[in-house]
């Protein structure tokens, strides 16, 4: 049977700016440098001659195929794939976690049925389509480090690219990003849109993130990081919405020692060393036969 493994990247926001909607109710503007690191799901695809999608994957918090966004792809463009599909869905990177995972696989699953059906689809058409199944989906077909604006529509490679290691830290929550904007609300937060670009670029103010303070109010448990990593030298910063925060360490032993201190000091949380990697946001690899 014809196979195919596409690996997908997680995403960091190494700055976050979030502005108010331009019309009541409507999404919130941003202004982010996104960049895509080496912690990665993967999805293992196999074509069948059966009409339709199976999709199996062994996380707990994912067994209603339905409502997976590889599912909803499926469904909208089954009239366009002529063979079925059986997904093994791999997930390694935290789900609710701030670090785009389900938005990464809807992109490599995107990209792949564009190459293998033949579609032809150019990379704003991609986006566009992209942006169906959510703001941070369109980032991934450019991956790497890139300016999002916008409502994630608006994107542009950054240069030069940031390269850096990092360990990521989790406590084992989800964070719910639609309770964070109505918090982010709450107090007033956010004003009028503007384009950062030109100020960030005269030194990116790495780790600012406009919805840290009330991710970090509503969640105590983030105090418990903060009193074992000041005294280490260390601080950490919020990805998207969270609930996954991020350390900068400066060579591979450094990540390597922090992660033995992190793990023996909070043994409840969840961690991985990661290292920054070069756009797209997904790798596809197929079998001989599924080449064009």
């Amino acid at each position: 049977m014809s196979k195919a493994t596409i690996t997908t990247f997680a995403k960091l926001n190494l700055v976050l700016n979030v502005f108010q909607p331009e019309i009541p109710g409507g999404l919130h503007p941003i202004a982010s440098i996104f960049q895509t690191v080496s912690l990665s799901d993967q999805l293992l695809i196999t074509h069948t001659q059966t009409p339709g999608l199976v999709l199996e994957t062994d996380h707990p918090d994912l067994q209603n195929p339905a409502e997976n966004l590889l599912a909803k792809i499926y469904t909208d463009f089954q009239a366009d794939i002529p063979f079925g599909l059986e997904i093994r869905l791999i997930k390694n990177i935290p789900i609710g976690g701030g670090l785009g995972g389900g938005s990464g696989n809807a992109a490599g699953f995107l990209a792949y049925l564009n190459q293998i059906c033949g579609w032809g689809w150019s990379p704003e058409v991609l986006i566009r389509h992209g942006m169906r199944y959510g703001s941070d989906v369109p980032f991934f077909f450019v991956g790497g480090t890139a300016l999002v604006q916008g409502v994630g529509e608006r994107l542009s490679d950054w240069r030069p690219p940031y390269r850096g290691y990092f360990v990521l830290a989790n406590p084992g929550i989800q964070v719910a990003t639609q309770a964070v904007f109505r918090a982010f609300d709450a107090v007033g937060l956010g004003g009028a849109t503007q384009d950062l670009s030109t100020t960030w670029r005269e030194g990116l103010p790495l780790g600012n993130n406009d919805l840290a303070a009330v991710v970090f109010q509503a969640y105590p448990v983030y105090q418990d990081l903060d009193q074992m990593l000041r005294p280490l030298g260390y601080r950490f910063f919020l990805s998207g919405s969270g609930a996954t925060v991020f350390i900068p360490v400066e060579t591979l032993a450094e990540q390597a020692t922090l992660l033995t201190q992190l793990s023996e000091g909070l043994p409840a949380w969840w961690y991985a060393p990661v290292a920054t990697v070069a756009g797209p946001g997904y790798r596809v690899e197929m079998s001989p036969e599924l080449l064009p």
